[in-house]
C-alpha cells in the first residue's frame, strides 16, 4: 500500500478549478454535436466520456469539502481518462479523413473504419487494465500481478499513441488540404499534450515512487503532467471542431463517378509540353473561389511557368470540357491530365474536336495568350450522359451547346 499524506485543501481547490473548467466545456461540446452531427459522433462521444470521468472524479472530491479525504475511487476515476482521450483524438482524425477525396473509395473508408474500431477495442482493454491495476495497488495487500496489470495497460496505450502519431502525420502529409483542415491541425497540435500525459502514465506504471503516483502523488506532478496536458488537448480539439463547424455543408459528400465532390480537397494533376521543350508540371492544390457558381469553374494558367490551379465550387466529377479558342500557333500549349476525373475531356473549336478517353486533353495557346500570364476559362461541366459529341466538331443531337469561352487577361 502507498502511504502518503493527503493535502486535502490543495486537492479540494484543484478539483474545484477542474470542475468549473470541464463544466464549461459541455456547452461547446453540445454545439459541436449539433454542427458535426453523425460525422463527429464517434469522436465526441469518446471525448464526452473523458469529460464525464473528470467531472465524476473531481466532483466527488469537491463534494466532500475541505479537510476531508475523498473516497479512494474518486481520484481513480479522474486518472483513468487518458484512454478515452486518445480514442477520441483518433476519432477526430477519422472524422477529418472522411472529408478527404481518398475516403470516397469504399475500400479506403472501410479500412479506416476498421482501424478506428480496433483502436477503440484496444482503448477499452487498456482502460480496464489500468483501472484494475490502480485499484489493486491503492489498497492494502496488493497481489503480485497488480503492477504488471497496470504496466500491460500502459503498454497498450503505447501502441495506441504511436499508431495515432503515425496515422496523423502520414495522412496530413498526403492530404493536408481540405474543407475540414482545422480538424487535422487540431489533432497535430493536441498530440504533444496527449503525449506528455501518456509519458506520465508510462512512468507511473514502472516507477513506484510515491510522489509520482497518479492517485496519491504530489499535486505538482499531477497538475503539470496530468491535469494541464489533457485539458489543453481537449481545448485544442474543441477549437478545431468549432472552426470546422460547417464541415457537413462545405464538404458535400456527393458521389459522382466514384469520386468525392469536395472542391477543397481536389488535386489537379498537370502535364505540360511545348513542342521544343516538353516538361512535367508541378501538381497544384485546388482552392475555393466563392464567387464561382456551382456549375462553373475557373482555372488560372501561367504559360510562362506552366502552372495550373483549378478553382471551383462543388465540382461533380466533370467528364468533358467544351471551350472555344482563338487561332492556335504551331504546337505550343499544354496538356491537362486526369483533372479530378478519370473520364475524358474535350476541347471544341476551329472545326477540330478531340476526345482522349480516360487520358488527357490538349489545348493550343495563341500568341496573345502566351504573352499573358493569366488565362481564365469559364464553362459548363458536362456529365457522362452528355459526353457524345462528334469528332468533326459537331455536337450530338439532344446535347446542350457549350457555354464556355476563353478570356485572356
Amino acid at each position: 500500500m502507498i502511504h502518503t499524506t493527503w493535502t486535502a485543501p490543495s486537492l479540494w481547490t484543484l478539483s474545484c478549478i477542474i470542475l468549473v473548467i470541464y463544466v464549461l466545456t459541455l456547452f461547446p461540446i453540445a454545439y459541436i454535436f449539433y454542427k458535426h452531427r453523425k460525422r463527429g459522433l464517434q469522436a465526441w462521444i469518446h471525448l464526452t466520456i473523458f469529460v464525464v470521468l473528470q467531472l465524476a472524479g473531481h466532483g466527488i472530491i469537491a463534494g466532500v469539502g475541505q479537510g476531508s479525504a475523498p473516497p479512494f475511487f474518486a481520484p481513480v476515476l479522474a486518472s483513468i481518462a487518458l484512454s478515452p482521450l486518445m480514442v477520441g483524438t483518433a476519432a477526430v482524425l477519422h472524422e477529418w479523413f472522411t472529408t478527404t477525396r481518398v475516403a470516397n473509395f469504399e475500400k479506403n473508408a472501410a479500412t479506416a473504419q476498421w482501424l478506428l474500431n480496433a483502436f477503440h477495442l484496444i482503448g477499452v482493454f487498456a482502460l480496464g487494465q489500468i483501472l484494475g491495476g490502480e485499484i489493486l495497488l491503492g489498497q492494502g495487500g496488493a497481489p503480485p500481478y497488480a503492477r504488471p496489470l497496470l504496466q500491460s495497460g500502459a503498454f497498450l496505450l503505447s501502441v495506441l499513441f504511436l499508431s495515432l502519431c503515425f496515422a496523423a502525420f502520414g495522412l496530413w502529409w498526403h492530404h493536408s488540404q481540405g474543407s475540414s483542415s482545422p480538424l487535422i491541425w487540431s489533432v497535430l497540435i493536441a498530440l504533444p499534450f496527449v503525449g506528455l500525459r501518456y509519458v506520465y502514465e508510462l512512468v507511473t506504471a514502472w516507477d513506484a515512487a510515491p510522489e509520482l503516483d497518479q492517485i496519491f502523488g504530489s499535486l505538482t506532478y499531477r497538475a503539470a503532467l496530468q491535469v494541464i496536458p489533457q485539458a489543453v488537448a481537449l481545448l485544442v480539439l474543441m477549437v478545431g471542431a468549432v472552426m470546422a463547424r460547417n464541415v457537413n455543408e462545405d464538404t458535400r459528400l456527393a458521389k459522382a463517378e466514384g469520386e468525392l465532390s469536395d472542391h477543397r480537397s481536389t488535386r489537379v494533376l498537370v502535364q505540360g509540353a511545348y513542342a521544343d521543350a516538353p516538361s512535367d508540371l508541378m501538381p497544384k492544390q485546388s482552392q475555393l473561389d466563392s464567387s464561382v457558381s456551382v456549375n462553373r469553374y475557373r482555372y488560372n494558367c501561367n504559360l510562362q511557368s506552366l502552372r495550373i490551379t483549378l478553382i471551383g465550387t462543388n465540382l461533380l466529377a466533370p467528364n468533358k470540357l467544351e471551350a472555344f479558342r482563338d487561332q492556335p500557333i504551331n504546337q505550343s500549349g499544354f496538356r491537362l491530365n486526369k483533372c479530378f476525373s478519370m473520364k475524358s475531356f474535350g476541347v471544341r473549336g476551329q472545326g477540330n474536336y478531340k476526345t482522349f478517353a480516360h487520358t488527357k486533353w490538349y489545348y493550343l495557346a495563341t500568341e496573345s495568350e502566351r504573352q499573358t500570364t493569366t488565362l481564365q476559362v469559364q464553362g459548363r461541366l458536362y456529365h457522362q450522359s452528355e459526353q457524345k459529341s462528334g469528332m468533326d466538331g459537331t455536337t450530338a443531337d439532344g446535347l446542350a451547346e457549350p457555354s464556355a469561352t476563353i478570356v485572356t487577361k
